[in-house]
């Protein structure tokens, strides 16, 4: 597009000879020529820009970390909602496999408790409902103080009795 631009400075500053028609035919037609490859052209360079700013922002969300280890795909961890003292330990066990298998899904604190929230049901669910604030975050320190509630309210009270 400069080249055009420049070449038609040049031909407004020269004088103007008289050509045949044929001639000014052949000159229009490569103007027109030249214009199409610069039209072509910029529209490349459109594309290719529109393309350099998607794949920028992709890579503005995408974290700066290294992927997370693969390993076999873990299934959720069950519902708890049962009164056998029994279930409980299992389902803490489960519960912290899925957990430490996916670090970047649970990033946070609050993350592991709503993982942990979201596998309640019934009676269980009821215990730690109570701690569930309006916007959404869970009013405890953490995993820990969720699961010694779980504990404290659905624990086995004589685990070595249990056992044997």
């Amino acid at each position: 597009m400069y080249q055009v631009s420049n070449e038609l400075d040049e031909a407004r500053q020269t004088s103007r000879t008289e050509g045949t028609d044929e001639d000014l035919s052949r000159e229009l037609d490569d103007v027109k020529g030249d214009a199409r490859e610069a039209s072509v052209e910029c529209q490349s360079l459109r594309t290719q820009y529109a393309n350099a700013l998607s794949l920028a922002a992709r890579m503005a969300l995408t974290p700066h970390h290294q992927p997370e280890e693969r390993g076999p795909k873990f299934p959720d961890s069950p519902d708890f909602s049962e009164l056998d003292r029994t279930h409980l330990r299992r389902w803490i066990a489960q519960h912290m496999m899925i957990i430490r298998h996916k670090p970047t899904t649970f990033p946070d604190k609050q993350s592991k408790m709503r993982y942990a929230f979201h596998r309640l049901s019934r009676f269980a669910l009821r215990q730690i409902l109570q701690h569930v604030q309006e916007h959404g975050e869970i009013g405890l320190t953490d995993l820990s103080a969720l699961i010694q509630l779980l504990e404290a309210a659905f624990g086995d009270p004589d685990r070595v009795a249990t056992a044997e």
